[in-house]
């Protein structure tokens, strides 16, 4: 699907080098290659624009869902697909009630169809490559489940600590067990 999307569009496709064994179609002009692959735990790539002058967009390889699992953060705007699953309680408005406490606000999923969640050392993982960037909305892959606002990266923290400590871990201590910095 990407390599039609790569054609259609005339651009390039970023992939992380990890799902290189996933790929059914080789490259389709080798010499010129559409796929480009980033490589390393935590690696991000500056994505040009068609006159390949820097246009602010970065992809992101967070890994969970996936090893090489990718993000893209552009004008504080993080796309996620599912690598960070938007929940609907998320997207509603509490206005003065406050969402209640222990309500998540994202998911972080090894496996959605089975409902298998990723485990507390690879949601760390994730906290460790995402914190180092600024976002105030987070999009998901599917309609109406964008979440927007200057505390969306504090609720992804929130939401990582409630999954831990559903998961039978320390949710509160999830900073301290990780050695993670919470976000302020």
């Amino acid at each position: 699907t990407h390599l039609l999307w790569a054609a259609v569009f005339d651009c390039p496709v970023y992939l992380a080098g990890d799902d290189k064994e996933w790929l059914a179609e080789p490259e389709p002009l080798p010499d010129n290659p559409v796929r480009i692959f980033i490589e390393g735990e935590g690696a991000e790539f500056d994505i040009p624009g068609q006159d390949g002058r820097n246009i602010g967009a970065k992809a992101i390889k967070v890994g969970g869902h996936f090893p090489g699992s990718l993000v893209l953060l552009h004008d504080s705007r993080l796309l996620v697909a599912d690598t960070i699953m938007p929940t609907p309680s998320g997207v509603g408005d509490w206005g003065a009630r406050c969402r209640p406490k222990g309500m998540n606000s994202f998911a972080f999923m090894w496996s959605y169809p089975n409902m298998i969640p990723l485990s507390p050392p690879t949601i760390a993982a994730m906290w460790r490559i995402l914190s180092r960037y600024t976002f105030t909305a987070v999009h998901g892959g599917f309609p109406g489940l964008d979440i927007e606002g200057e505390d969306v990266k504090k609720r992804v923290w929130e939401s990582m600590g409630i999954q831990v400590g559903a998961e039978g871990s320390n949710g509160e201590g999830f900073a301290e067990e990780f050695r993670l910095m919470v976000p302020s």
